[in-house]
């Protein structure tokens, strides 16, 4: 083993009382800096420096960056067409009770309506260019419960379903 001069940092003999360069003593025991190295690298550094407050926050924001890259990672492998229904009205007048379903979902996806109580299987209802969809209906005057289900499907992208439960009140 090797001793450092602390004044001129050369190699000594570990026996060495004095530098064989600079002529300065040295002592018996020298303290070597710790410096970075492959297992020690920078990051471990600054990680270390840091209080605990700053490492939650690092920890958690981590997580955070984690979920946001498998989220999209698992959008782009796993496309889901989407399906939003803006509007559900019934419009009641003395003769007539009309249904309106109204929505949108992706510009090339084809939505279709099924219901039992309205002998709807799968019914396609056109979607415009924008992605909007509109569907009505007129309800019997004796119809007390209606269950409506809608799918959309998109080219290459899983199908999108919503259900909907009209209760008419007197």
């Amino acid at each position: 083993m090797t001793k450092i001069c602390p004044n001129c940092q050369a190699e000594n003999e570990d026996k060495s009382d004095f530098c064989q360069k600079c002529g300065k003593k040295i002592p018996k025991t020298v303290k070597i800096p710790k410096q970075d190295t492959p297992s020690r690298g920078v990051l471990k550094g600054w990680w270390d420096k840091q209080n605990s407050g700053v490492k939650i926050i690092s920890v958690i924001g981590g997580c955070c960056l984690g979920v946001i890259i498998i989220l999209v990672v698992m959008s782009a492998l796993f496309p889901v067409t989407s399906l939003i229904l803006e509007k559900n009205d019934v419009l009641r007048d003395n003769l007539t009770v009309q249904y309106i379903l109204k929505g949108d979902t992706d510009v090339n996806a084809k939505v279709y309506i099924s219901s039992t109580e309205l002998n709807l299987n799968n019914t396609e209802v056109r979607v415009d260019e924008k992605g909007n969809f509109e569907y009505q209906q007129q309800l019997p005057k004796n119809l007390t419960e209606l269950s409506v289900s809608i799918t959309a499907k998109a080219p290459n992208k899983s199908q999108k379903e919503a259900s909907l439960m009209y209760t008419k009140h007197n």
